[in-house]
This record gives structure tokens, C-alpha cells and sequence, in this order.
């Protein structure tokens, strides 16, 4: 049975918009906001629901549903929801709030920080926040740190903010500082949002009546390419130039993603999308086969006489190879994916003509691979 905290949502102070909330008994709080007629966004900041002396715990879980925002399919742009944390000190109206929140970006409430790190808030998402505030014990004195993981639709994210308290003049303590669930409004939407200390049940499972995703869609990482011949393996870069190989452009190593683009799990269509210092992208077909690996094997096939399209920037050496292998392999080299599930370490194989010969291998990409922002 889940742990609820019991609590009430403070305005910011904004004039000319509505805030509606109700509350069920399953802790669950309804919430409506019309600020269609306001400049600027509006936010809201859970308290607990006593005297207001008391502080939220140290870790909870803030899951939103995001149940319209006014506009499905990103149709009316100018309605959107960021969920984050803030402290009460730093809560204000509109912009001039600062605090850690997530929309598809992640941003400080003012201004994005990190931009395209997951999927863009919309009706229907649920939108899971873990927060916890952790003290480390250190020889000289304890090391005070706040987190916040995102989940989206049951998928992790990441943890995108990992912030230290700061001490208080005497250098021995910490500040006291708590932070609250808070939701950041532009337009219209009507969400649910509930607080608990205990771990959401259903926190990895897709929305009641959402689609499951095709195992193939989302980004992933080329973690190693070889030519048509498999004789070759040209990613990852050999280290050369003082032990390490660069883009001489960028000036530094270059990950190279793929995104898969399915529609559903009844597709027969695929879009790949691989990103070098170009983005190479192209449409083809694919049928399913069983795998004798407990997998699936993904044959692909060409839809009319397709060629890659690719934007036309500049690339040094040794990526431009990349980029023209993979160009190449994409419009009529790379024949079945290989589809090999393990949780977080899901894998695809991408063979050619011989099904022997691993032309490409890839992992599924992960934000915990980036690291959290230490500041907002």
C-alpha cells in the first residue's frame, strides 16, 4: 500500500488565471488550470497539509498524469507543463521562479539547461519524479545532496539534477532546505498529481489504453561498425593522435546515434535516423521472424528506390568514413536487425547479405550515460 503525503498547493501570487483542485480518497489530487488569458506561465507548489510547519520528507515520489493540456498531439503549442521540485524560497510568480523541473527539457523554470534530454510532455503522459535528499558522513564534515530521476510512461529517463546543499557560514552545516513538488503551467491543463513516500507500483509500465512500444523504436548508440566486409571495424575510432581521435572540426569524440521510428507493434514500416556530425535519414520496410537466440530477427526491405537523405555539413576525418559507410550501408547494405531484450541493456545486431558478419552493434541509449546537471 502506497505511503501518501498529504498536501495542499500554494499559488505563486499571479492574478487573472484559475486553479481548481479536488481531492480523492486514494490521495489522489485533480487538478484544472486556465491561465489561457496570462503572459506569462503559472506554478504551483505542494505544502503539507497541516499547520505548514512541517518539512515534505526527505524522499518521495511526485507522479503527474497529465490527463489534457489543451491541445493533443502538440496541436496548440502555447499550453504546456513542466514537473519539478523547487524550494519555498525560490518560489515565485511566472518566470522569476528557479527550480529544478522537466518538460522534455530540462530547465531551471526560466531557461532550459538541457535541451532534447527526453520526450516532450503531452496528454495522456505520466510524468514520475523520484526525489531524494541524501546525506553522506564525511571525515570532516557531511555531504548533503539532492537528486531527481525522471520517469516518463514507465521508461527511465535519468537522473537529471544532482545538486549539494550548500553549508552554512561555518562550513560544518547545511542549510536547511527542502524541496516541494511544484508544476509550471503555460495556458490551459488539467493533470492528477500524487505524493507518496513509497515507490509507485506501475512506475515501469506504459499508461492504462497507451500503445506499447515497438522493441526496435527509440535512440540508440552505435557502439561498433565494421564495412560490408567485416574485415574492417572503423567505430570505435582506433586512438591515434596522442591516444585520442577527433573530429577536427568539433574537437572532440563524436557519439554516434541512431534513432528507430515505429509507429506501433503492428508496423511493417521503419524510419532510420543516424546522426555523425550529418543526420542521415531514410524509410524501408520490415517483417519479423523468430530468432533462435530469444530474440527477434527484423528483415529489412526497401520501399520503391529510396536514397538516404542527409543534411550537408561539413565533416573531418576520420568521421567522414563513418558517415560514408554508414550512408552506404543504410540505403542497400544493411539487410536484417537483430533484436536482442535485456532490460536496460537491450542490443541490436545489424547484419548484410551473410548472416554472419556483424556489420553494426548497438545499445539501447541511456541518460544515465549523461551527467546530471550539479546546478539549476
Amino acid at each position: 500500500m502506497e505511503n501518501n503525503v498529504g498536501c495542499s498547493w500554494k499559488t505563486d501570487g499571479s492574478t487573472d488565471y484559475q486553479v481548481v483542485v479536488s481531492k480523492t480518497s486514494n490521495g489522489t489530487n485533480n487538478i484544472e488550470i486556465d491561465a489561457s488569458t496570462v503572459q506569462c506561465p503559472v506554478n504551483l507548489m505542494a505544502e503539507i497539509e497541516d499547520d505548514g510547519n512541517s518539512l515534505f520528507p526527505k524522499s518521495y515520489w511526485f507522479t503527474v498524469e497529465i490527463v489534457d493540456l489543451g491541445g493533443d498531439d502538440d496541436k496548440n503549442s502555447s499550453n504546456s507543463i513542466s514537473v519539478g521540485i523547487v524550494s519555498a524560497d525560490e518560489f515565485k510568480p511566472g518566470y522569476k521562479i528557479k527550480g529544478m523541473f522537466y518538460n522534455g527539457n530540462l530547465t531551471n523554470g526560466r531557461a532550459s539547461l538541457s535541451i532534447g534530454y527526453g520526450p516532450y510532455l503531452k496528454s495522456g503522459d505520466i510524468c514520475v519524479l523520484e526525489c531524494a535528499t541524501t546525506t553522506t558522513t564525511a571525515t570532516t564534515a557531511d555531504d548533503t545532496n539532492t537528486s531527481m530521476t525522471i520517469y516518463v510512461n514507465g521508461i527511465k529517463i535519468g537522473t537529471g539534477f544532482e545538486i549539494e546543499i550548500p553549508k552554512n557560514n561555518d562550513t560544518t552545516t547545511h542549510q536547511t532546505k527542502s524541496f516541494l513538488p511544484c508544476v509550471h503551467v503555460n495556458g490551459k491543463a488539467k493533470i492528477t498529481a500524487k505524493i507518496t513516500t513509497d515507490k509507485p507500483p506501475n512506475l515501469l509500465l506504459p499508461p492504462v489504453g497507451q500503445q506499447k512500444q515497438h522493441p526496435l523504436d527509440g535512440d540508440w548508440v552505435i557502439v561498433e561498425l565494421n564495412v560490408a566486409s567485416g574485415m574492417e571495424q572503423i567505430l570505435p575510432i582506433k586512438k591515434e593522435n596522442n591516444g585520442r581521435a577527433v573530429d577536427g572540426r568539433r574537437g572532440k569524440d563524436i557519439v554516434v546515434t541512431m534513432n528507430l521510428d515505429v509507429d506501433n507493434v503492428n508496423s511493417s514500416s521503419l524510419s532510420i535516423s543516424v546522426k555523425v556530425a550529418n543526420s542521415i535519414r531514410i524509410g524501408k520496410g520490415f517483417k519479423p521472424r523468430p530468432d533462435d537466440d530469444n530474440g527477434m530477427i527484423y528483415d529489412i526491405t526497401s520501399i520503391g528506390k529510396r536514397l538516404p537523405m542527409m543534411t550537408r555539413m561539413m565533416v573531418f576525418p576520420p568521421y567522414n568514413r563513418v558517415e560514408n559507410e554508414i550512408s552506404s550501408a543504410m540505403e542497400e547494405g544493411w539487410k536484417s536487425i537483430q533484436f536482442l531484450p535485456d532490460g536496460d541493456e537491450d542490443e541490436l545486431k545489424i547484419f548484410g547479405n551473410d548472416s554472419n558478419v556483424v556489420l553494426a552493434r548497438c545499445v539501447r541509449k541511456k541518460n544515465d550515460d549523461i551527467a546530471a546537471l550539479t546546478s539549476y
